[in-house]
């Protein structure tokens, strides 16, 4: 294919076989969109040029009218202290359910802990939390196992995700528990799977309506 060797004042000397301006002049306004790698050393730069140009402002003038409809903001030029005041409001509800989930996490350890059955040298204490964050419910497994050194607890989380925890106590350990095992043939109950250590594991879910079983 023939090319042609193209010049753009003293920073740019390319070979191309696609030009259709005599001059930069003819691109009028050009505006870069995006710029990403192809390959090893070749780089993509995509833009609009001329009216292009305009269309793409009128676009984001839409844009950012629309997202200030949406936050209420009266002003689109406070729609960044506005964004900011949201994910700060935001941050806050996350903390305080996380708190309040905690407490209530709480107010189950005792009640789960008398309910664990003894199963030869073993207890074995079941539960499932629906809507609780999963750190919580990780924080609540790792309490079971710290107080509770003769018992094994599988704790079901059904929230965005369902998934399985599986502690086992020092001397559920010895005893020949393990939670990697366990929480694997559990989860598999539902679809789902994994494992871990023995004395900690945890494994995804997909039917839900299994958590039971």
């Amino acid at each position: 294919k023939i090319v042609r060797m193209v010049k753009m004042g003293n920073g740019s000397t390319e070979l191309c076989g696609g030009t259709h301006c005599s001059n930069t002049g003819e691109i009028g306004l050009f505006k870069i969109i995006s710029e990403t790698s192809v390959a090893a050393g070749v780089r993509r730069i995509e833009a609009v040029t001329g009216f292009g140009v305009l269309a793409l402002m009128k676009e984001k003038d839409e844009l950012i009218a629309n997202t200030a409809r949406e936050l209420k903001c009266q002003n689109p030029t406070d729609l960044a202290t506005k964004a900011a005041a949201i994910a700060s409001e935001l941050a806050a509800a996350h903390r305080e359910i996380d708190s309040l989930n905690s407490k209530l996490a709480a107010t189950k350890l005792d009640s789960l802990l008398a309910s664990a059955k003894q199963i030869g040298s073993i207890k074995l204490a079941a539960a499932r939390f629906d809507g609780m964050a999963i750190e919580v419910a990780r924080s609540l497994a790792d309490e079971i196992k710290s107080r509770a050194a003769d018992t094994v607890a599988v704790i079901a989380v059904n929230g965005e995700k369902l998934n399985f925890i599986a502690v086992c106590g020092a001397d559920a350990v010895k005893a020949g528990a393990h939670a990697g095992k366990l929480v694997s043939a559990v989860a598999s109950v539902t679809g789902g799977k994994g494992g871990g250590r023995p004395d900690n594991a945890m494994a995804g879910g997909a039917d839900a309506s299994k958590i039971d079983q």
